[in-house]
C-alpha cells in the first residue's frame, strides 16, 4: 500500500454527496499517509462566512480533522467569484495556502513523496502550482454535457488537463480504451464501492417507508437528475401499473444539463402516475436494508449522453453484494458483466426482463458471483491495486 506520502486530495463532490468515491479513497489512503482534503466544492465566500456569523448560521472550520484526515475549507477572498477568472484567482490562492499548511504538517515527519489526488480538470491550476508534486488524475467518469456548448469547453480543458498529470487511473475498461491513447501512463483499477457496509451487513428489516408501497417494487436508487433515460422510463411505468417503481435518492438539478433536458418538467410527469414513488436521500449505512427489500433494482441511464455511456455506476455493487437481481440500459462497463446483471435497451426488453425475474427465482449461482464481483471491486482492493502501479512506475519513492 502506499505509504508515508503527503497526498491531498482535490474533491470535485460535497461531503455528503451519494457517490461518495473522494471521500472514501481519502479514508484509505489516510491509513498509511497524511492526508488532507481540498474541499472546493464547499468553499464560501467572506460575505457567506459573515453572514452565517451574524445570523448564528454553523460555518465548516477552515481546517479540522476528522477519521486522521485533515479537510480544509477554501476561501473565496476576492468578490464576484461568478466571473470564471475570478474563481481561478481564488483557486491559485488557497492552493498556495494549502501548501503552506502542508509544510507544518510535514515538520519532523519522514514524507517519502508528495502527491496531488485530482478528479477533476477544473482544478489544471492546481498542476500549474503543486511544484514537486506526483499528480494523480483518478478519472472515475467521462466527462461530457449535454450542452453543446458546454461540451466543447469539458474537451479543450480536459486534454489540457490530461498534458499535465504524470499517471492516468480509470476505473472500467471503457474508460481505459477511450484514455489510453491521450497519455503515456493510463491504468485500469477496479470501480471501489463500500464492502463493509454492503457485503458485511445482515440482512435487514423493511424499513418504514417501504411499508405501504404495493410489492413487487423495482428501485433506482442514486441522484435524480437529467442522466436518467424518461422516456423509457415513462413508458415502463405507464404500461405497467401493476408495479411499485421507487426513486430513492436527492433530486439534482445541474445548472446547466438539467435545463436543457427540462428535468423539473419530466420529474413533475413521473410524480402524477400513482404507481411512482419518490423517497428522499438515505444515509449510506441505511442502503443495504433499502435493497434488502426491493424486488429488484434497475439502471435506466439514457445512452444518448456520453456521460452515461461510459459510466461505471457504483450501484452495480452494491446491488450485487445484497444479491439483487438489477437490469441496465447497455452501458459499456456493464455488459460484461452479463448475466449477473441483465441489459435492456428499452421499455419492451426492460418490461420482458422484470417479468421473467419475477416469475423466477433468482439463481443461487449468481449471487455467488455477483458478491465476488463486489469483494473484488471493493475501495480495499482499489488502493491496494493503485499502489502496486506507483511503485512500479515510481519504485524510487517506496520503501521495500
Amino acid at each position: 500500500m502506499i505509504s508515508q506520502a503527503l497526498i491531498i486530495v482535490f474533491f470535485n463532490t460535497k461531503l455528503d454527496f451519494i457517490c461518495d468515491y473522494c471521500l472514501q479513497t481519502a479514508i484509505f489512503l489516510a491509513k498509511r499517509n497524511i492526508v488532507i482534503v481540498f474541499l472546493w466544492p464547499e468553499s464560501k465566500s467572506l460575505k457567506e462566512i459573515i453572514i452565517n456569523k451574524i445570523k448564528n448560521k454553523k460555518n465548516l472550520p477552515i481546517v479540522w480533522k476528522k477519521r486522521n484526515i485533515i479537510f480544509y475549507q477554501p476561501i473565496h477572498f476576492i468578490p464576484f467569484r461568478r466571473y470564471k477568472f475570478i474563481d481561478n484567482i481564488n483557486l491559485f490562492i488557497n492552493i498556495i495556502l494549502i501548501q503552506i499548511i502542508n509544510l507544518f504538517l510535514t515538520i519532523n515527519k519522514h514524507v517519502v513523496m508528495k502527491i496531488a489526488w485530482i478528479y477533476d480538470f477544473e482544478y489544471y491550476l492546481a498542476t500549474n502550482t503543486l511544484i514537486n508534486y506526483l499528480k494523480i488524475y483518478d478519472c472515475v467518469d467521462y466527462l461530457a454535457s449535454v450542452d453543446k456548448v458546454e461540451n466543447k469547453l469539458i474537451i479543450k480543458k480536459e486534454k489540457s488537463f490530461i498534458n499535465k498529470v504524470n499517471l492516468i487511473f480509470t476505473n472500467s475498461s471503457a474508460l481505459f480504451q477511450l484514455k489510453k491513447d491521450q497519455h503515456s501512463k493510463v491504468f485500469k483499477v477496479p470501480q471501489g464501492f463500500n464492502s463493509n457496509i454492503f457485503l458485511k451487513t445482515k440482512k435487514q428489516k423493511k424499513p418504514i417507508e417501504l411499508k405501504n408501497i404495493p410489492s413487487p417494487k423495482i428501485g433506482f436508487i442514486g441522484n435524480i437528475d437529467h442522466r436518467l433515460d424518461f422516456k423509457l422510463i415513462s413508458q415502463l411505468i405507464i404500461k405497467n401499473s401493476q408495479w411499485s417503481f421507487i426513486f430513492i435518492g436527492p433530486i439534482y438539478r445541474n445548472p446547466i444539463q438539467a435545463k436543457v433536458i427540462n428535468l423539473d418538467k419530466k420529474l413533475k410527469m413521473l410524480r402524477q402516475l400513482k404507481n411512482v414513488f419518490f423517497l428522499k436521500k438515505i444515509a449510506k449505512r441505511k442502503v443495504p436494508a433499502f435493497i434488502d427489500n426491493l424486488d429488484l433494482g434497475f439502471i435506466p441511464y439514457d445512452l444518448s449522453q456520453e456521460f452515461c455511456r461510459y459510466s461505471y455506476p457504483m450501484k452495480i455493487f452494491e446491488f450485487f453484494a445484497r444479491g439483487k437481481p438489477v437490469i441496465s440500459t447497455p452501458i459499456e462497463s456493464l455488459i460484461p458483466l452479463e448475466p449477473y446483471v441483465k441489459i435492456a435497451k428499452d421499455a419492451k426488453e426492460f418490461e420482458k426482463e422484470i417479468k421473467s425475474i419475477l416469475k423466477n427465482s433468482w439463481p443461487k449461482e449468481y449471487i455467488k458471483k455477483q458478491k465476488e464481483l463486489a469483494q473484488a471491486n471493493s475501495w480495499e482492493n482499489k488502493i491496494k491495486k493503485m499502489s502496486q502501479i506507483l511503485k512500479k512506475e515510481f519504485p524510487k519513492n517506496f520503501n521495500d
